[in-house]
């Protein structure tokens, strides 16, 4: 089949039509696709806006949080969304007596404020436990939500799986260790067991415990090593001794990695090893402990395998 010139132009005018086709409808599937985007975000954001619009104390602190964060806000609705879905599914915390004063609308700024800047689920949840514990409070105005929430910013993954980890292994263990200790001794009867168990427990240092769990399952002097290489008994192997040491050697660096920023926000202390168990860089002997700050701190972490996990 032949074809003459304008057959031709035709033919070749159809393929430049059915392409400029083809890009249209990929340009305004895209566009569409962006559209629903932007719809679903102005929407997350025009729902926060309409329940905390509508619960009386709670739209005045709102108001004052979009004057001031100014787009922030909408950068970063669907936070700002579990934020103000958190408040109004807890009306028995987040009631109208509460939500009502100043000293709580000035905290609401606080808190939503630094949630939106929040990247991490974890830390997230962790701030809604903050906000929730202020909201409780008796004295609001003294409650440490400032304190608490730049503590959360500063520390890493790593802490927080850290302080979890202490929490939910280290500190039942101490608390073992001291009352295993205390019933091995007279006491006396000027007073109670349970004066004893608090003084001892406030002298006894968390990082005894703490290089104790390392050691009970890595030392190759350890019973649990021994039984598992060598019958129970001593490992002499020299060649399986450098490897146990240097698997031990490396999971206690990696543990003690974090102790450092712990120190730097004030959770953890450093003083002094009445048993002398603990050893320090200059030749000192030496033990920490978690401050005041740090039990309180705590309490609003949970000992949930996405933060006990030392993977």
């Amino acid at each position: 089949m032949r074809f003459n010139s304008l057959d031709k132009t035709i033919i070749s005018n159809t393929d430049v039509n059915k392409d400029r086709d083809l890009r249209y409808n990929v340009n305004m599937a895209k566009a569409n696709n962006q559209s629903d985007k932007n719809l679903v975000k102005r929407s997350a954001f025009e729902v926060a806006d309409a329940i905390a619009s509508n619960i009386v104390g709670v739209n005045i602190a709102w108001a004052l949080v979009k004057a001031l964060s100014g787009n922030a806000l909408e950068l970063r609705q669907q936070r700002a969304l579990e934020f103000i879905e958190a408040i109004q599914s807890d009306q028995s915390t987040f009631n109208k007596a509460v939500v009502s004063s100043e000293e709580f609308q000035d905290g609401f700024v606080v808190a939503l404020t630094e949630y939106i800047k929040i990247r991490n689920s974890l830390k997230r949840r962790i701030a809604l436990k903050m906000f929730n514990d202020f909201a409780n409070s008796d004295d609001k105005v003294e409650f440490p939500l400032e304190r608490f929430y730049d503590t959360l910013n500063k520390l890493s993954t790593s802490g927080i799986k850290t302080l979890a980890f202490i929490k939910s292994e280290i500190l039942p263990l101490r608390e073992q260790g001291v009352k295993d200790d205390l019933d091995g001794k007279n006491l006396g009867t000027e007073k109670p067991y349970e004066w004893w168990y608090e003084q001892n427990l406030k002298s006894e240092p968390v990082s005894t415990y703490f290089s104790k769990w390392i050691s009970d399952r890595y030392s190759p002097n350890s019973q649990l090593l021994k039984d598992r290489h060598n019958n129970g008994e001593n490992i002499d192997d020299k060649e399986l001794l450098g490897r146990l040491f240097d698997t031990e050697r490396d999971i206690r660096e990696k543990m003690n990695a974090p102790l450092g920023e712990l120190e730097y926000l004030g959770l953890i202390s450093w003083g002094s090893d009445p048993k002398n168990t603990g050893w320090d860089s200059s030749g000192g002997n030496t033990a920490w402990r978690l401050t005041g700050f740090a039990y309180e701190f705590m309490e609003f972490i949970e000992n949930s395998p996405e933060y006990t996990s030392k993977s």
